[in-house]
């Protein structure tokens, strides 16, 4: 029971770190589309959007929190099963966290509600976030369990 602090810290950790990269890539993607058509935006545009974009995009993070409690208790099933894989099986998980996510959402409502996954590269940069998040999680979690 001592290591349950340290793996919901390590969660937290993961999807904070995670939520952080994930709204950066969204707003960038979302900047690249614009400056595509034409529009020109300012070095304090471009900041104060990033800063704007962290601050509004909270439930998403509540999202990828939730994913990730799914895929690392399913990532911890599959490290007993082929302890081979340990080292790629939570950045593996974050990403298909992330992805499921997007695609669930997208089921649901028809269209990605995060605006910078709309594109093939803005999905793949948001699972790239899941994947530092699963790293994040693999570098923090308590090691030495038996079980973990």
């Amino acid at each position: 029971m001592k290591s349950f602090p340290r793996t919901l810290g390590a969660w937290l950790a993961s999807g904070i770190g995670s939520y952080v990269l994930a709204a950066l890539f969204s707003q960038f993607v979302v900047l690249m589309g614009l400056m595509g058509l034409g529009l020109e935006i300012s070095l304090l545009d471009n900041v104060s959007s990033m800063f704007h974009a962290e601050l509004h995009m909270v439930p998403y993070l509540v999202v990828i929190l939730l994913g990730f409690a799914i895929a690392f208790g399913v990532a911890r099933g599959v490290k007993k099963i082929v302890p081979n894989l340990a080292i790629i099986t939570y950045p593996v998980a974050g990403a298909a966290a992330i992805g499921a996510a997007l695609g669930l959402m997208y089921l649901r409502f028809g269209v990605f509600p995060i605006l910078g996954a709309q594109e093939t590269y803005g999905l793949l940069m948001q699972m790239a976030a899941g994947a530092v998040g699963g790293l994040i999680f693999e570098r923090l979690r308590p090691k030495g369990m038996v079980a973990g």
